[in-house]
């Protein structure tokens, strides 16, 4: 089934919520993918950049009904709420599970606390930022610690890559 206006099917654009670093991230790898994004944000600069980058894009709040009908979210196959305000992506995704029950939802934790609330708001997946920045942060510090294992470097000298005879 399409939709007469758009031409796209009835249920599979990917509509992504906040359009930052985080958001264009996710939407360019979408697009990447072969998939329809539309973006929803309230700075009109980004949604400049997002139209000249080829996306969907609406400019509003994502806590309102009327942006989010605008933006087709009742047709949406999946959302991403990137904003960092976790109440507001809390509101959001109150508001998503009500006008599109069906969609998955995945959002962005700042903080390993507000993990939960969002999960109990409707969120499908919720990426936890200080759980991927830790991870990433250890394999980054493991890595460095076997390059400087046995006598790659001395003690205080972490940035001297040379090695000494044994």
């Amino acid at each position: 089934e399409t939709d007469a206006t758009t031409g796209e099917a009835a249920r599979g654009h990917v509509l992504v919520i906040g359009f930052g670093p985080t958001g264009q991230t996710v939407a360019r790898t979408l697009m990447t993918r072969g998939d329809h994004v539309h973006v929803i944000d309230l700075n009109p600069r980004l949604i400049d950049v997002a139209k000249r980058s080829g996306y969907e894009a609406h400019l509003g709040d994502a806590e309102d009904p009327d942006v989010l009908e605008h933006a087709a979210v009742a047709r949406a196959l999946a959302l991403a709420v990137t904003t960092p305000d976790p109440d507001s992506a809390r509101r959001m995704i109150e508001q998503i599970r009500v006008m599109a029950p069906c969609a998955r939802v995945f959002v962005r934790s700042r903080y390993h606390r507000q993990s939960r609330m969002l999960e109990q708001a409707g969120a499908h997946v919720v990426v936890d930022e200080e759980e991927q920045i830790g991870q990433a942060l250890a394999k980054a510090f493991a890595a460095e610690l076997d390059r400087l294992r046995p006598g790659a470097s001395a003690p205080g000298q972490a940035g001297d890559a040379t090695t000494r005879a044994p």
